[in-house]
């Protein structure tokens, strides 16, 4: 299994080791704690947005063929477990 490698390079580093390179100052505190952040964030949201989707996933799973759901209004708790579980399932089945 391969994990691509996004760092913070410098002009003294060679980018062709590195499959995302982040142009920037990594002798500076503040460079990195702005780009540390930046990344941050973008992990959070990505993994907000795959929350969504797979909470959509299992909302449309649970809808019938004529739209209109099985569960009862006010379970949106019981697919939001569900949602939490599977994600936590799939992670220990790739460790």
């Amino acid at each position: 299994y391969y994990e691509p490698i996004v760092a913070l390079v410098d002009s003294d580093c060679d980018p062709d080791l590195i499959d995302y390179p982040i142009p920037g100052n990594d002798d500076a505190i503040r460079s990195i704690r702005l780009i540390s952040a930046k990344m941050a964030d973008a992990i959070i949201d990505g993994q907000n947005r795959r929350m969504s989707l797979e909470t959509e996933e299992i909302s449309s799973e649970v809808t019938d063929g004529n739209g209109a759901s099985d569960m009862p209004v006010g379970d949106s708790a019981t697919v939001a477990e569900a949602v939490v579980e599977s994600a936590s399932d799939e992670t220990e089945e790739s460790q």
